[in-house]
């Protein structure tokens, strides 16, 4: 059921679905100050390209760091954002929302193309946008690199399946448009974008469509050009940093077999345990099973086994590994959206099949819809302000000086942790601020570094009772969980 091109009512329904996926999406991106860890370390690499125009060398405060191993395209983007709206936490955001946006975009035009049935693409893209899974802290809603990488996979994921069932023989722009977006996934967020190809692989093989690719010369000519553009960016890097090489290896590549990082270290069913007792996917994974029963529909059986073969393939996958982390189960969202969608719309039809119920099956979308409401209302209250820890105090505290200080532009921030990845917030405040906005905020580890004759604001307990015991205070103010010393 493609969208009819005189009626309105789909259009309007289709409408009023991206519309509410772009407010789920947008809607408060700017809120939150910079959270630590992965979305400071991107912000400080974004800023320094914008500031000194290094594309290759991701940078912290200037100095070259190999924190952050992963090619650089999202970083790009934001970067660009930096450039054109200024060091805003909404525009280092900007492209996660952009590309969680675009993938909705690919799940309705996927929907209504190839499947023929506008009503499931709405319902494919409301239930990813209330899947807690999906828009939250590290997928949608900060500068990571998960959304795009979302974007990506989703892409070349559907893409294959269109091509699976042309009728035409893939010719070079087919396979040329696949591994384009393969390689853009692996310049996102390296290896992690290759692992849904084992399961795309399980499914073509079940549906017996692989030998259009594997017969295919043109096949084995992109994969020899993809495997030569990664082989030469890393070549590039390591002659330009090395050392880099090194630590891709041990981050990357070495992790399906060796714990990289212990304090993530969790047993094999964490996903499983985060997708059916925590709000990740409810409650739309228990409709998610139901998939398989498809299998035995005519018009539902290859999409079924498709969709079913890619997200259990991946669970697998993603389970080997010591180290297991919540975003990592980013990209199965769109597909098992698109598989619950499906499986909805094919209810309803039944049901308003029914010959007392057929005159109303045009507006069985709207019951569909309305079955998501609850979530997508859970999905919106989901999304707090506030810091997570301390370690993100002086972001909250340095905007809240801009919105409600504008006279105060020049004092210390004494923020005495001997970790630098723990200052990665502040470091990022305190350079934005001070390149974008004309601050002088002098960024101290200890109470030496202090510069006098201006205010000095600190966000650690330890760092107050070193500070009162050192220096006369005339005056304390609280600013958000920071306070003001003059």
């Amino acid at each position: 059921m493609q969208i009819p091109t005189k009626d309105t009512f789909p259009r309007l329904i289709v409408l009023l679905g991206l519309c509410f996926a772009a407010f789920n999406l947008f809607w408060g991106i700017g809120n939150n100050g910079i959270h630590i860890w992965d979305e400071a370390i991107y912000a400080n690499n974004a800023l320094e390209i914008a500031m000194h125009g290094d594309w290759w060398i991701m940078r912290v405060d200037g100095i070259a760091d190999l924190y952050n191993t992963k090619p650089p395209l999202a970083i790009w983007l934001q970067s660009v954002c930096v450039k054109i709206f200024g060091p805003h936490e909404w525009a280092i955001r900007l492209p996660s929302a952009l590309a969680a946006f675009a993938t909705c975009v690919l799940l309705m035009v996927f929907s209504s193309k190839t499947l023929r049935d506008w009503r499931i693409g709405v319902i494919t893209i409301l239930i990813l946008v209330s899947s807690q899974g999906f828009v939250r802290f590290h997928v949608t809603r900060t500068a990571d690199l998960d959304a795009l990488l979302c974007f990506f996979t989703t892409a070349y994921t559907l893409w294959i399946y269109y091509l699976i069932w042309k009728k035409d023989p893939l010719n070079f722009k087919h396979l040329g448009v696949l591994f384009i977006l393969i390689f853009l996934a692996y310049f996102t967020k390296s290896t992690a974008a290759l692992l849904p190809l084992p399961g795309i692989l399980l499914g073509v093989l079940i549906l017996k469509r692989g030998k259009i690719f594997i017969k295919n010369p043109l096949t084995y000519f992109f994969g020899f050009i993809l495997i030569s553009l990664i082989g030469i960016y890393y070549w590039f890097i390591e002659s330009k940093f090395p050392g880099y090489f090194d630590k891709v290896w041990f981050s990357e590549f070495r992790r399906m077999t060796e714990n990289i990082m212990p304090w993530h270290t969790q047993p094999t069913s964490h996903y499983i345990s985060k997708l059916f007792f925590e709000n990740y996917f409810q409650p739309f994974i228990y409709l998610f099973l139901f998939l398989p029963l498809l299998t035995r529909i005519k018009n539902f059986r290859n999409i079924a086994i498709y969709l079913f073969s890619f997200v259990v393939f991946y669970l697998i996958l993603i389970s080997i590994p010591f180290t297991k982390i919540a975003w990592y189960m980013a990209p199965l969202y769109p597909i098992m959206s698109l598989g619950v969608g499906i499986i909805l719309m094919f209810i309803l039809d039944k049901v308003f099949s029914h010959p007392r119920m057929a005159r109303w099956s045009k507006y069985s979308i709207i019951l569909a819809i309305t079955i998501i409401l609850f979530p997508l209302r859970l999905a919106l209250k989901a999304q707090e302000y506030g810091p997570k820890i301390n370690l993100e105090y002086p972001g909250y505290a340095i905007k809240s000086i801009k919105e409600n200080y504008p006279g105060l532009k020049s004092f210390n921030l004494l923020f005495n942790k001997p970790d630098e990845r723990h200052r990665d917030c502040a470091r990022f405040y305190t350079r934005a601020y001070n390149h974008y906005f004309g601050y002088e905020i002098n960024l101290c580890s200890s109470a030496n570094s202090l510069k006098t004759n201006i205010p000095t604001l600190v966000c650690l307990q330890k760092d107050m009772d070193i500070l009162i015991s050192q220096i006369p205070i005339n005056k304390k103010t609280k600013i958000e969980n920071c306070y003001l010393f003059e």
